[in-house]
């Protein structure tokens, strides 16, 4: 922690500024947004949860269990809880990771000294540098690494077959296609899709790192390193204080906005626009939205008569009978 100090990587900025890229509140509330967004109603998470064979299989995996429960129980506050925690402690290992590799290579950075090509390659260098000494421990980390990477790579290219398949080839197919036929074709979707992926890597591997190359220029840099503890000669010029910008060469204020809200920014005006819309576009004879489409923390809104059905009612045969009688009458009349 004192290498971390002193070199200024533990200084928190609590300003409400949204202009500012890096912020305590901004990193809050935006990765709260994100993670909700992509946990919540991302594709690829919710194919995990519809591919097992059952709900009673659903609830035996635990921590999936009440991921789950987030989407479909969201009146349970212990998932919220639960989720909460494990994301904490997620990030709280990725902090303590950059911490440990600034503290082992403050004043010799290995992208400096060419030790390493890319940023990417960091953790690996890390990994290899400290554990070295211990069998086994390298190679276990470098196939979790691969695990988890394929494991999101499966199910995202799942997810891409599936968008092909209803967005662009179902209107062009017959619409007698047996199941079998739509299984087939979903897998050769996902095998062209897969050898695409693969192919993409002789390409990514000659670009810069992959973290700049998602967020744009607009992420900001990063601090200044050292090289003084470095065992051989190495001279490299590096400017340490930031260059002022004339206020008339700043970029309009939406665009200086916080990369960590744009989650939040989308959803607000995606929902804004989407209920103006479909307010100026509806329709008297448009068919009422089944209560289960919608959000349960929005039921609060559905008419009084959609709310209260809540279960299932049976009746036998002859009273199911007198029911729709009755009911087919008062249609007529």
């Amino acid at each position: 922690m004192e290498y971390a100090k002193a070199g200024e990587r533990l200084h928190i900025d609590v300003d409400i500024n949204p202009l500012k890229r890096q912020t305590l509140w901004a990193a809050i509330l935006g990765i709260s947004c994100t993670w909700i967004a992509n946990i919540g109603v991302g594709q690829g998470y919710v194919q995990k949860f519809l591919s097992l064979p059952s709900m009673k299989a659903c609830k035996q995996y635990g921590f999936l269990r009440k991921c789950f429960e987030i989407t479909t129980k969201l009146s349970n506050f212990r998932t919220t809880i639960i989720m909460a925690i494990g994301m904490l402690v997620a990030k709280s290992y990725v902090v303590l990771t950059g911490l440990m590799m600034y503290a082992k290579y403050h004043d010799c950075d290995p992208i400096i000294t060419k030790r390493v090509q890319k940023t990417d390659q960091v953790i690996p260098f890390f990994v290899l540098d400290v554990a070295r000494n211990i069998p086994g421990l390298p190679g276990l980390f470098i196939a979790g690494v691969f695990c988890a990477s394929l494991s999101t790579l499966s199910a995202l290219l799942n997810c891409i077959s599936g968008v092909i398949y209803e967005d662009f080839l179902k209107t062009f197919l017959p619409k007698d296609l047996s199941q079998q036929s739509v299984s087939n074709i979903l897998k050769i979707i996902v095998l062209v899709s897969g050898i695409i992926s693969t192919t993409l890597v002789v390409l990514v591997e000659h670009l810069r790192s992959i973290f700049p190359l998602g967020k744009g220029i607009l992420r900001g840099f990063t601090k200044p390193v050292s090289v003084d503890g470095c065992p051989f000669p190495l001279n490299e010029t590096l400017i340490s204080t930031p260059i002022p910008v004339p206020e008339d060469q700043l970029p309009f204020f939406l665009y200086r906005i916080s990369y960590y809200y744009y989650t939040l920014i989308g959803a607000c005006v995606t929902t804004i626009v989407g209920l103006i819309v479909s307010y100026l576009t509806r329709k008297k004879d448009d068919p009422p939205v089944h209560k289960d489409l919608i959000t349960p923390l929005m039921h609060f809104l559905l008419p009084q008569e959609e709310a209260v059905i809540t279960e299932k009612v049976y009746y036998r045969v002859e009273k199911a009978l007198e029911a729709l009688h009755i009911e087919t009458e008062v249609c007529e009349n």
